[in-house]
């Protein structure tokens, strides 16, 4: 043989030798099949539920009761709905494949710590949807009825679509990135501590947020309030931080913000926008040290934009009482009650906030 051949079939082995090796590094990761959406979050085993490869439980409440603290749950969406009732005692992630395909028909109530669940729609008739106790929960980017969470310390509820409201009851609270509805009151806190509620859209309820007493030092920032009757309403709350919200097209005769007994709060930096006089009447009744400042009032104003107290109405019908012998009401309350006003915002903003 040639030299010119031996150097030809050199390069034809060293050729061959790549192509194999080049093959063992490619068939694999093109035969493997993925059987999981994303990478897990915790350190303990996967179960999957309703998918066809071996191990699969048929049913959801299978795995939540063979699943040990630090496991995940996956379930498909290829066997939904899933009729079934499901209640938590373990530290475990119970996530869905597609949250508008992976449908559960009954309550799924949580009591445990460190327990998350995500991407499912929940559907339970005459009951809440999502029940929580304990701490450290996360409930993220379901569709769900109505979230009931009590007792727990370390709550995140994000990315949501509630279609019958929400009641909490805990402390350290961050409810987020939501789309709230349908309730007698979109977002009710009730004993509260430390709670954010920032970014929602608050829309179609009788309240959009109604804290209750004894709450402190909440802040709400960045929300949405549309088409409710009382947009939100502060009852007792002490160190609140309303600012950068937005009320639009809210109904007549209702007010944009009632703070009620509420101490060291501050209302900054909101729109009000294409809504009546009537919602933009912002209210307070024995308060004290709160603070309205530059918000946009429906249109640039240049004198101050006051704050009516219930407290100046009481009085009147008292006077009236005493000096007319019966109730008066003056034909222009608004004109007559400017002077008596305890509150006003003194910088009013010239032009609406860019919230985002």
């Amino acid at each position: 043989m040639t030299l010119g051949g031996n150097a030809m079939n050199r390069k034809w082995l060293a050729f061959g030798i790549l192509l194999i090796f080049l093959g063992t590094c490619i068939i694999p990761s093109t035969a493997q099949k993925i059987e999981k959406s994303f990478e897990p979050t915790s350190r303990g085993r996967w179960l999957y539920v309703g998918g066809t490869g071996p191990g699969n439980y048929s049913r959801i409440l299978d795995a939540v009761n063979d699943a040990r603290n630090g496991d995940t749950i996956f379930v498909y969406d290829d066997s939904a709905p899933y009729r079934e009732g499901i209640h938590i005692t373990k530290s475990i992630s119970l996530c869905g494949e597609e949250r508008t395909t992976t449908i559960i028909l009954g309550a799924v109530s949580m009591n445990f710590d460190d327990v998350t669940i995500c991407n499912f729609t929940v559907d339970s008739i005459n009951a809440d949807s999502l029940i929580g106790g304990d701490s450290n929960l996360t409930i993220k980017q379901n569709i769900v009825g109505h979230i009931f969470v009590g007792g727990y310390d370390n709550v995140t509820v994000a990315s949501n679509i509630v279609s019958d409201g929400m009641d909490i009851s805990s402390s350290r609270v961050t409810i987020t990135g939501n789309t709230i509805s349908d309730g007698s009151a979109c977002c009710y806190l009730l004993g509260t501590n430390n709670c954010t509620i920032s970014g929602n859209n608050l829309t179609d309820s009788n309240y959009g947020v109604l804290v209750d007493i004894n709450c402190q030092h909440v802040t709400i920032v960045g929300n949405t309030f549309s088409h409710c009757s009382e947009p939100l309403y502060c009852w007792g709350t002490l160190h609140g931080d309303i600012r950068r919200n937005t009320f639009i097209n809210n109904p007549r005769n209702t007010s944009g913000i009632i703070l009620n007994a509420c101490q060291w709060t501050q209302v900054v930096e909101n729109n009000f926008i294409n809504t009546s006089m009537h919602c933009m009447m912002a209210s307070e009744l024995w308060g004290s040290h709160n603070v309205w400042d530059r918000n946009y009032w429906g249109h640039p104003r240049l004198l101050p934009k006051p704050i009516y107290s219930s407290n100046r109405f009481i009085l009147h019908y008292l006077l009236g009482y005493l000096i007319y012998g019966g109730a008066w009401e003056p034909r222009y309350p608004y004109l007559v009650l400017v002077p008596l006003s305890l509150k006003y915002d003194w910088h009013p903003a010239q032009k609406p906030y860019d919230i985002r």
